[in-house]
């Protein structure tokens, strides 16, 4: 069995710890995995960082699915650990095994689900959230796999009811914590778009550009009828060869007049173009935390946020932001358009698996927290599994009739 020598850091036993002291007589793997963590815990105790390093990178290759949980929520202690905070090189290769535990156990969701691993019910919320929000990007790139083991987990663990209490839920998290982050002081937005010619009637698009390795495109129009302009933004089926190879990519880089320009990232923070992240398939569901600030109006900090959600590939566009067409008077035209984007996966997750499961969802009261976007992301996404068109139909009254009522 797998041993540990007493920690550097003292705490109380982690829900994991507590599975490892129930697995006496069994092994969680070979023995080089046991012995590798003991010299570990060892290495840790002394503080001799190299030698952690050298074992953290002989566990990883032998991690499965029957010991990751015990190295994904120690390692999590550890990075949170008060000692670990005085060495950012110990911090590195814990967060290395870490993020490597997280991918792993993402994978295998359906096998820890299934088998009722006790440390995944008892585990850390900020663990299981990562962890959720990994096994949805790692899913979303099939829109035929079933994420019915992750829901089943997440409603279980957030004592919800019904999935639509689950992405009531998602949805306060998201914006508590994505406008937190979009708002900070050392916030850098994903992109800046700088329009001339904002006069009168206008319809103006950027073009393709690549954000987070995928295709995306951005509109901005008038309207004469109630005098607003609109900010819109559409996932594009453009392939990022198409992009790359093509004159339009200069335009998008900041070399022309209405040019797109991706912002630089500071050290350690995410890269905005993510070559390593796989597109969205076509009809997959996407939602975007966004923070659309207009520079000339509103000073840095500021903006308006929102969460939307968006059919890939399609031709429709989401909507981020609608503001009065004469407040572009004062600028002659002019704009320059500050935008934060982030993918919420575990969100989008949500949301295709109300969409597979509706023939059995359509007629649940819990119906009414739907937001509009989210009842038309639905009602336009191919897969939605209903049985007739009168169960649509439905759905879409009960809705209306509690918005009515409201």
């Amino acid at each position: 069995m797998i041993r540990r020598p007493p920690r550097s850091t003292r705490k109380e036993s982690s829900a994991a710890s507590d599975v490892y002291k129930r697995q006496e007589g069994k092994h969680l793997g070979d023995i080089e995995i046991n012995t590798l963590q003991r010299v570990l815990w060892l290495s840790d105790f002394f503080k001799m960082t190299e030698l952690q390093d050298i074992c953290i990178q002989h566990i990883v290759p032998l991690l499965s699915k029957d010991n990751v949980l015990i190295f994904l929520e120690d390692s999590f202690a550890k990075i949170n650990s008060a000692a670990l905070s005085e060495s950012s090189e110990i911090k590195d290769c814990w967060i290395s095994l870490y993020q490597e535990c997280l991918n792993i156990a993402a994978v295998n969701i359906p096998f820890l689900v299934k088998v009722e691993s006790p440390g995944l019910h008892n585990m850390d919320s900020i663990i299981l959230e990562g962890l959720a929000e990994k096994a949805f990007k790692k899913f979303i790139s099939n829109v035929n796999s079933d994420n019915g083991a992750i829901i089943d987990l997440l409603v279980k663990y957030k004592k919800m009811s019904n999935p639509y209490d689950l992405l009531e839920y998602e949805t306060q998290r998201v914006h508590e914590k994505e406008k937190a982050s979009f708002t900070a002081e050392n916030a850098v937005p994903t992109l800046t778009w700088s329009l001339t010619g904002l006069k009168g009637h206008f319809y103006k698009d950027s073009g393709p550009f690549l954000v987070f390795g995928n295709c995306w495109e951005l509109t901005i129009w008038s309207s004469q009828q109630d005098g607003t302009v609109t900010v819109a933004i559409k996932h594009d089926k453009v392939r990022k060869e198409e992009i790359k190879n093509s004159q339009v990519f200069g335009k998008l880089s900041g070399k022309s007049a209405n040019a797109v320009k991706l912002s630089e990232r500071k050290d350690g923070q995410e890269n905005f173009m993510e070559e390593d992240v796989e597109a969205f398939p076509p009809q997959c569901i996407i939602t975007l935390a966004s923070l659309v600030r207009l520079v000339e109006f509103e000073p840095a900090g500021e903006g308006s946020f929102q969460i939307a959600s968006l059919i890939a590939g399609s031709k429709s566009r989401t909507t981020l932001r609608v503001f009065q067409a004469e407040e572009l008077v004062t600028t002659s035209g002019k704009l320059t358009v500050e935008l934060s984007l982030k993918s919420e996966y575990t969100y989008s997750g949500i949301l295709t698996y109300i969409s597979r499961n509706f023939n059995w969802l359509y007629h649940h009261p819990a119906i009414r927290k739907l937001t509009k976007n989210q009842l038309l992301t639905l009602l336009k996404h191919k897969f939605l599994n209903a049985k007739t068109e009168e169960d649509v139909v439905a759905a879409l009254c009960l809705w209306c009739k509690f918005r009515i009522s409201r």
